[in-house]
């Protein structure tokens, strides 16, 4: 992002937190349209019945993201641009979980989704450093029409599943008596999901996690560029890095999750976080080895 805040000369150069408050807020447009998308496509998806439509809308509105994002010459065209990607990321995400979870039964749930989610990885792995290095070398276009292309083909073989019919399965993971009614409107569903105290503490703890992670989103790539002189190759290196434990650590999670309770799996996650995070606010430049 920072590359295109340059490219555009948007922010200050001189000034790194001026330009974080800038992608900040690109993040902020991102996870906050996000908060109103996931519920809206998986209430909308179970009422039409199915999950191919609503989640083809939402990597169309993925293609529109990309062509602004191509096109921009201001921040405005940049926030929508983000809003779109908030809306496309969303329905993936909720549509995709929910196709799992009307095919797999609760036992093998959690490696299913575990396993989805290294492909999020793995997709993430392979885009930052590819990404970085089709915009340093090829040039500023390139980018964006490897990404039209790779989304193209996402929407043609998401035409090609066959939907495995859904009904009242035994496999929920609500019991019947606590089943919410999906008759009532969004925000009653909302207010109903919000009193359980599972789901109370898991959006605590998701809160928690987003909050840690997402933060390098805005500041990594500005402050690498600042203190390293890092080029977009070099930084989308420093983010496989990041992710690449999701890409082997998502399944075994899973299974560690269907073996055992959900504690066991998240405290030791939460603890290394503590660990680690605070190791990159040390992070300098070694004039010595540079």
């Amino acid at each position: 992002m920072s590359f295109i805040f340059t490219r555009l000369n948007i922010g200050n150069r001189d000034d790194a937190q001026e330009n974080s408050v800038l992608a900040g807020a690109l993040l902020a447009s991102y996870t906050a349209e996000q908060l109103v998308s996931f519920p809206v496509f998986g209430w909308v998806s179970d009422k039409m019945g199915n999950r191919k439509w609503p989640m083809i809308w939402g990597l169309f509105a993925g293609m529109v993201a990309i062509v602004m994002f191509a096109a921009t010459t201001n921040f405005a065209m940049l926030v929508i641009a983000r809003i779109l990607q908030g809306v496309s990321g969303a329905a993936v995400v909720t549509l995709g979980f929910a196709l799992l979870g009307d095919v797999y039964p609760v036992a093998e749930r959690s490696t299913a989704l575990g396993t989805a989610t290294a492909g999020f990885a793995i997709g993430t792995i392979l885009g930052l450093p590819v990404g970085g290095a089709l915009y340093q070398f090829p040039g500023y276009w390139m980018p964006f029409i490897a990404s039209a292309v790779f989304l193209v083909v996402v929407m043609i073989l998401r035409l090609l599943v066959i939907e495995k019919p859904r009904g009242s399965s035994t496999s929920s993971a609500l019991k019947k008596d606590d089943a919410i009614d999906e008759t009532h409107p969004i925000p009653v569903i909302y207010l109903d999901m919000a009193r359980d105290p599972a789901i109370m503490v898991l959006n605590a703890v998701s809160a928690i996690i987003g909050a840690l992670l997402l933060a390098y989103e805005p500041t990594l790539p500005l402050y690498l560029k600042k203190e390293f002189g890092a080029e977009s190759g070099t930084v989308g290196l420093i983010f496989l890095v990041i992710v690449a434990a999701g890409q082997f650590s998502a399944p075994i999670f899973g299974v560690l999750r269907d073996m055992f309770e959900a504690p066991v799996v998240i405290f030791p996650s939460l603890a290394a976080l503590v660990v680690v995070v605070p190791l990159a606010a040390i992070a300098k430049c070694d004039s010595e080895f540079m």
